[in-house]
């Protein structure tokens, strides 16, 4: 659903993605417990919601959901085996920001269904690249791979 504007026409005064034109266009909110990943959550809810829009097609219980703890692992400096990473020095379950989202997904980051990658995991497993970056199982990819920095 596009919005344009011409120049004549003017901005809605409301705008809500839970309903569009009776379509809901917003996953259900997660409880993000005592991890300080609101970020991860926020930026994984944006990306389910655009795919919905883009698709035209509603939430229903159906839906694909989007691993909130895998954007936790890939932008850790701790959370991968062997891995130095370039985006910063956080580690698992700290916090974050936009920015570390932002980076992640412009990299390339392939995200994989929340179904098979939970984000209930140990706050201080350790796991090996090719688990966190699951090429084979992704189900939303941008241009670039982090494997290639």
């Amino acid at each position: 659903y596009n919005l344009e504007i011409d120049g004549t026409d003017k901005l809605p005064t409301y705008y809500n993605l839970g309903s569009v034109s009776g379509k809901n266009f917003l996953s259900p909110y997660y409880n993000q417990e005592p991890w300080g990943l609101c970020w991860a959550f926020a930026t994984i809810e944006q990306a389910e919601s655009y795919l919905m829009i883009k698709n035209n097609k509603g939430y229903s219980s159906s839906s694909e959901r989007f691993s909130v703890r895998q954007m936790d692992y890939v932008t850790s400096s701790d959370g991968i085996s062997d891995y130095n990473n370039p985006i910063g020095t956080r580690t698992l379950t700290s916090g974050g920001n936009f920015y570390d989202s932002f980076s992640v997904l412009s990299y390339g980051l392939s995200l994989t269904d929340n179904n098979d990658w939970s984000y209930s995991y140990s706050s201080t497993a350790k796991l090996e690249m090719y688990e966190v970056l699951n090429f084979d199982s992704s189900k939303y990819e941008t241009a670039l791979s982090l494997l290639t920095l």
